[in-house]
């Protein structure tokens, strides 16, 4: 079985999130002030916009074409710096490590940074769809086969669609393999309820999907139907889903290809989702005001969404989060390549590894791992991949506190050259083992930094190809021979240095 952690996320259907569909200030992540906030910020922008007309004014105005263009260069420059430096009134709010910052930063003057400045979208729904429906297909470059159908509904009727659509794909069999992998590892409490998660999760962070099985396109809207511009921001990016299915064909993850295999299946959905959310912040540079902009990403929702995931542990965050700002990075190298017409190709051949997702400049072949040794007596309940992201996200947070992470997480997930995950059942107790292919000679002390920081009350035993940690209610071992390398944790040390070969 493939574990799928949040099958919201990557089973059901295409999804846009109220976290990442607010647009170009949220990718940035720092969109998380007060909504006084935005009010301050709107009347500066406002006071900015005029003082850009006058400038205008005066050069249209000045016998001295030269010496007024040299004047007005000169202070839209200043006034450009003044808002994008790092004292100007948006300075905190954009920043660097921004996901694909390179391909929706904006770059062609005041105009793309104020935002659209086009006719207003019309407030009709159905005219609506058809606005942006064509609007999306001239910027993504693509054609529709047929005329999308998009239902407007409210969140407690966005929460039974997707509690239905999440029901026919339950597996709860899978779920609990993945709670108690996720709980061997330090990254989860013992007793997380993963369902109730889900559901959480579904009726607070979900603001649309599209589901390629029905073609049904949903997006959610406040109860007085009154369509805002978050929820057009939701509209284009599922309206890019639908019209990537019908020209494309999006990556069926429910296919035999993907079984037993959650890294590839990482590596298509950052496909997926990383297009649509390129194209809808492209969408809204081009159709929306900045005030718009800004209306959506420091709006009442956002607040509350982002309070619910941080209320989430660390690895399912970056999880659900992944597709959209790893994926978004992967699709904006391929755009800055070759355009569009490279990130159609890359759906021929969706990426197969979160490696390649995370490292697109650097391509891997992964490696076949070692094979790990079945503890006696135990019944396997999951066999997967085990790729470069979730070791990411283990690195991030040992123990699923932020405040262990590793030095330089990433520069140490770089050294993955292929992995698989088991987990087996032993009269009841978990048993859990990783096989990795050390890619550059570091791996194996990464996995002993890790468990350390992860479990600092184990106590560490033997060192160089071989480890043990002992701790009261569970112990591992860590082998390391050329370049695999075998990491068991259970509540028997024994079982563990079998498992792991030793």
């Amino acid at each position: 079985m493939s574990p799928r952690i949040l099958a919201l996320a990557t089973g059901v259907a295409a999804l846009g999130l109220v976290v990442t569909s607010t647009g170009w200030v949220t990718q940035w992540q720092r969109a998380t002030a007060e909504q006084e906030r935005a009010e301050a910020l709107s009347e500066e922008v406002a006071a900015l916009q005029d003082r850009v007309a006058a400038l205008e004014a005066r050069t249209d105005e000045d016998d001295d074409v030269d010496a007024g263009d040299d004047e007005r260069t000169g202070a839209l420059d200043g006034l450009l710096d003044g808002l994008l430096g790092d004292s100007g009134v948006l300075g905190d709010l954009v920043g660097g490590g921004v996901p694909g910052a390179r391909c929706i930063t904006p770059r062609d003057g005041l105009d793309d940074l104020f935002g659209g400045t086009g006719p207003a979208l019309p407030t009709d729904p159905v005219e609506l769809v058809d606005v942006v429906a064509d609007q999306v297909a001239e910027l993504r470059g693509l054609d529709w086969q047929t005329d999308p159908e998009v239902d407007f509904v409210d969140a407690d009727e966005l929460a039974d669609r997707l509690a239905s659509l999440l029901a026919e794909d339950a597996d709860p069999e899978a779920l609990e393999a993945q709670r108690r992998l996720l709980h061997a590892l330090g990254a989860i409490a013992g007793d997380l309820d993963l369902e109730e998660v889900q559901r959480r999760l579904l009726d607070e962070q979900v603001a649309g999907y599209y589901h390629p099985d029905s073609g049904e396109l949903v997006v959610r809207v406040p109860d007085d139907g009154r369509i805002r511009p978050l929820d057009q921001v939701t509209l284009a990016h599922e309206l890019e889903h639908a019209l990537a299915d019908q020209a494309l064909g999006l990556p069926d993850l429910d296919a035999e290809s993907y079984d037993d295999d959650a890294d590839a299946s990482l590596g298509a959905l950052a496909l997926v989702e990383g297009d649509a959310t390129l194209l809808m912040n492209q969408w809204m540079l081009q159709h929306l005001s900045l005030p718009e902009q800004l209306s959506g990403a420091l709006g009442g929702d956002l607040a509350a969404a982002q309070a619910s995931l941080d209320a989430v542990p660390h690895h399912l965050q970056r999880e659900l989060l992944y597709p959209y700002t790893a994926g978004l990075d992967y699709v904006c190298a391929r755009w800055l390549e070759g355009g569009w017409e490279a990130v159609d190709a890359a759906y021929a051949d969706p990426p197969a590894t979160s490696y390649e997702v995370l490292f697109p400049d650097d391509p891997r072949e992964p490696r076949t791992p070692a094979p790990l040794t079945p503890p006696a007596g135990g019944e396997q309940i999951l066999d997967s991949t085990f790729g470069a992201a979730p070791l990411l996200w283990l690195l991030e947070a040992p123990g699923g506190e932020p405040d262990r992470a590793l030095d330089a997480p990433r520069d140490r997930a770089s050294a993955w050259a292929g992995g698989r995950v088991a987990v087996w059942d032993l009269d009841g107790v978990t048993v859990a083992g990783l096989s990795l292919v050390d890619g550059d000679g570091s791996l194996c002390a990464t996995v002993a930094d890790w468990h350390l920081a992860a479990f600092p009350d184990h106590e560490p035993s033997g060192g160089g190809d071989t480890r043990t940690f002992t701790g009261d209610d569970a112990a591992a071992a860590l082998s390391c021979e050329g370049d695999a390398v075998h990491y068991a944790t259970t509540g028997d040390l024994e079982v563990a240095r079998r498992v792991v070969g030793r």
